[in-house]
């Protein structure tokens, strides 16, 4: 090849044989007959546009019948069933899941019902929406003042007075439709002026009156004039049941605590969940935000090993102050 000046485009082509060897029989390695004819620069020119030609031909020829040799058309429906034999479908129903891996799925499940049978709650643990219950309860709790005495309070529904009821508790029934739990001791100033006892929830301040009370468990019935969301009742605790006191101690409205049951003695429901100076007559509630009873007291002493927050039992206000009919019995 010639190396002397700039690579060409004939380049790749052999030089002709030197001037030494002219006369010797060399053969030509680039055709295979010696003493061949030398082809011109047209023929290589052509030899060239033949080469490009045909690879860009073939090229195309791999685009078109590759692809479709690979693809194959479309698929017999012996190959459909045979990939559909190779795949196990998943179970619908859920025949092969394992019911105690599942939590809400299927039938229910009454150890995380708490015994109930009504839900798929885990009353032994936090609730899953626990904000919801939070703001679920305090909707439903109320502050109560007496004179200088502070305390708490909570929603129910009583619905109103037979008809044959007196005159009088028909009258006030009227004035005063809706009613609030909380604890004797609380309104205790106010048993000789009824309608001085004041509820407040937030910037509200409703007309009230105290309908009863009783001082040997600690409850009394409030009547308001504006409806409030209410709460409902707790089927029987068990010990190690999750719990939450909400109410307004040192008049902080709507202060949480959270603990556990510890047991139950009576009438009194034992928990873990702190109660301050302003708890009383606030609600005591279970992981669904129903109500196990009326915060009361706190035990202190040489005597407890550790503060004991008091709380009476739901079934006692029907027991004292109202008439509950489909409420289920505590044992």
């Amino acid at each position: 090849m010639n190396h002397g000046g700039p690579f060409g485009p004939n380049d790749w082509l052999p030089d002709h044989p030197a001037a030494s060897e002219v006369g010797r029989s060399v053969p030509d390695d680039w055709n295979l007959v010696e003493d061949a004819t030398p082809v011109g620069g047209n023929q290589r020119k052509r030899l060239i546009a033949g080469s490009v030609v045909g690879g860009i031909l073939l090229l195309v020829l791999l685009v078109v019948f590759v692809p479709f040799t690979r693809s194959g058309g479309e698929e017999s429906p012996q190959a459909d069933e045979a990939a559909q034999d190779e795949i196990e479908p998943a179970a619908s129903d859920g025949s092969d899941v394992d019911p105690g891996q599942v939590s809400g799925a299927g039938e229910e499940d009454p150890i995380a019902n708490g015994g109930s049978g009504s839900s798929t709650v885990d009353f032994f643990s936090q609730p899953a929406d626990l904000e919801g219950v939070i703001q679920k309860v305090q909707d439903s709790t109320v502050t109560i003042y007496c004179g200088d005495d502070l305390g708490s309070g909570w929603v129910l529904e009583l619905g109103s007075p037979d008809s044959d009821a007196p005159q009088e508790l028909i009258d006030l029934d009227e004035q005063y439709p809706f009613e609030v739990i909380t604890n004797h001791h609380v309104v205790e100033g106010c048993l000789e002026a009824p309608e001085s006892v004041q509820v407040v929830s937030g910037s509200r301040e409703f007309d009230a009156y105290l309908y009863s009370w009783d001082e040997e468990t600690d409850l009394a019935l409030v009547g308001i004039s504006e409806e409030l969301p209410p709460l409902v009742e707790s089927n029987e605790p068990e010990p190690g049941w999750w719990a939450m006191a909400v109410g307004s101690p040192y008049e902080l409205e709507g202060s949480v605590t959270i603990g556990n049951v510890i047991n139950r003695d009576g009438d009194e429901v034992i928990s873990t969940a702190a109660l301050n100076s302003g708890n009383s007559g606030g609600p005591l509630v279970n992981a669904r935000g129903e109500v196990i009873g009326t915060n009361s007291a706190v035990l202190i002493g040489d005597d407890y090993p550790q503060d004991w927050n008091i709380a009476i039992g739901f079934p006692v206000i029907c027991d004292i102050l109202a008439t509950c009919p489909d409420l289920v019995p505590w044992d």
